[in-house]
């Protein structure tokens, strides 16, 4: 079950060779808002459009002018919030990341 706070994380390939495929095909992420914080049970806050405003979405369901959405991850922050999470499992994933490299 979905609770509001947990992360959507959107796999995809872009349609354009213009866009540098990411890192495991990861290319957006929002956060679930439901219900209670949101304008309905399906509710997201997220930046959708490529200018970057972060806005509350009736539907985390969703297409892309620039993407191909291949399938979704729901992920809690509530063991990571609570000290569960083993930062070496990220290691061999980011390792070699390095966001200021030109």
């Amino acid at each position: 079950d979905l609770r509001p706070g947990d992360l959507m994380f959107v796999e995809a390939t872009y349609r354009s060779g213009r866009h540098k495929q990411q890192r495991m095909n990861i290319v957006h992420v929002e956060i679930f808002l439901g219900e209670e914080f949101g304008t309905g049970p399906e509710s997201t806050l997220g930046s959708r459009n490529r200018w970057g405003c972060v806005e509350v979405h009736d539907s985390f369901r969703y297409t892309s002018q620039f993407y191909d959405i291949t399938n979704v991850f729901w992920r809690s922050l509530d063991p990571w919030c609570a000290g569960r999470c083993d930062a070496a499992l990220l290691r061999e994933v980011y390792g070699k990341h390095d966001p200021y490299s030109t």
